[in-house]
């Protein structure tokens, strides 16, 4: 579940590093489930505070988010959620916090398939090929895109499906399962398979150690 950094948390950094304020990183981080989210991160619908719905504080420490590597940072532990007393409907990805509600969202992420990680992808220019070598993905399967470097044509938000599938190399993506191949222009980031999941009363959701991703590109 490949993730970004917001605006907001990007304008911090820069002023921490280069003409102040000092950022103090916060001593929690809250994670949070959303049922949309934009582009860019900024904004998203959170599952409401009911059906006991809450984001989860994970302590801000290397227990918890062990050094970076490859500039990626994740997950060292599972991050469980209550479970729902009533439906959270269909969630489609995280947000990472510095508050128990409110407060700023830090990164974001879609929610991808933990069973299939992630991979670079690129698309050269005059070609509508997605190159993303190792991948195990097939016709019509449901994927999802991230990076800051994505052709214009693909948003993060959005669910597409492979078309067009050689094995192990490349793929086309469509609008809809079965649906003509998109024309795209240059770019890159990383594909994953679509983890959307519908939580229902009952369900006790949970993201896996070393899921979630933040990556610097």
């Amino acid at each position: 579940m490949v993730g970004s950094m917001t605006a907001a948390q990007a304008n911090r950094i820069l002023d921490h590093q280069i003409g102040g304020p000092t950022y103090a990183r916060p001593g929690t981080l809250y994670v949070g489930l959303v049922t949309a989210i934009s582009a860019d991160g900024s904004t998203f619908t959170e599952v409401p505070a009911t059906g006991a719905y809450a984001r989860v504080a994970s302590p801000n420490d290397a227990t918890n988010w062990p050094a970076a590597a490859a500039g990626r940072k994740t997950n060292a532990n599972a991050i469980a959620f209550a479970t729902a007393t009533a439906g959270w409907g269909m969630l489609r990805g995280w947000i990472l916090g510095d508050a128990v509600s409110g407060g700023t969202v830090l990164y974001w992420g879609r929610l991808t398939d933990p069973t299939i990680t992630p991979l670079p992808f690129v698309v050269h220019a005059g070609s509508d090929i997605v190159y993303a070598p190792g991948h195990t993905l097939v016709a019509d399967d449901p994927v999802v895109f991230a990076g800051d470097l994505l052709p214009p044509e693909l948003l993060t938000q959005d669910v597409y499906y492979a078309r067009t599938v050689v094995a192990g190399t490349s793929l086309q993506v469509a609008t809809t399962a079965g649906g003509a191949a998109l024309n795209l222009a240059a770019g890159s980031g990383t594909i994953g398979r679509d983890g959307s999941k519908r939580i229902d009363a009952g369900d006790t959701p949970s993201i896996a150690a070393g899921q979630v991703v933040i990556e610097q590109q």
